[in-house]
């Protein structure tokens, strides 16, 4: 073999190994990203985005039929509707102390279906395998949940990016 052609050979192993090895190791399993839950009535979607030393959350909440949604921004503003009509107005944070694999998230606004309400609840978020997190209601108007007896709910992981991510320093 001559010398060209060994090194024509080396230099295409060397690029399919680069290609077909493990390259930079995999992310860390992380609440980062978009989350799903649904079901016949209902379906929820979070995501979690980490811009420099901050944790932003956002919350999407559609209803089967059409008729009830929930839409908030990054920076924590949400608004439901019935019917196209605002019903219901929160202003959602991510309390201290969130990490890449656990987060509390604050709710705390009104609803409004003929008699208003303020409504608030406080929610912690914990991964538990990289396409499972589950959410526990800690507190919701003022009743306090412990233990088993906490409202549970579980997420899929549908992606490790979000949709429509915060700007830097909005």
């Amino acid at each position: 073999m001559s010398r060209r052609l060994l090194r024509r050979t080396m230099v295409v192993f060397l690029a399919l190994s680069t290609a077909c090895g493990s390259g930079a190791p995999p992310a860390p399993p992380s609440l980062l990203g978009t989350w799903s839950r649904a079901n016949d009535r209902l379906t929820s979607i979070l995501a979690f985005f980490r811009s420099g030393d901050t944790l932003a959350f956002r919350w999407l909440r559609r209803a089967s039929d059409g008729r009830r949604r929930v839409d908030c921004n990054w920076d924590g503003s949400c608004i439901e509707l019935l019917d196209g009509r605002k019903v219901g107005e929160y202003r959602c944070s991510v309390l201290p102390g969130a990490t890449e694999t656990r987060a509390s998230v604050r709710c705390d606004g009104w609803l409004d279906e003929g008699k208003r309400l303020d409504m608030s609840w406080t929610d912690d978020f914990e991964l538990v395998s990289a396409e499972t997190l589950k959410c526990w209601t800690r507190e919701a108007n003022g009743q306090k949940y412990t233990g088993l007896a906490r409202p549970l709910r579980t997420f899929a992981k549908v992606s490790r990016s979000v949709a429509d991510p915060p700007r830097p320093g909005s």
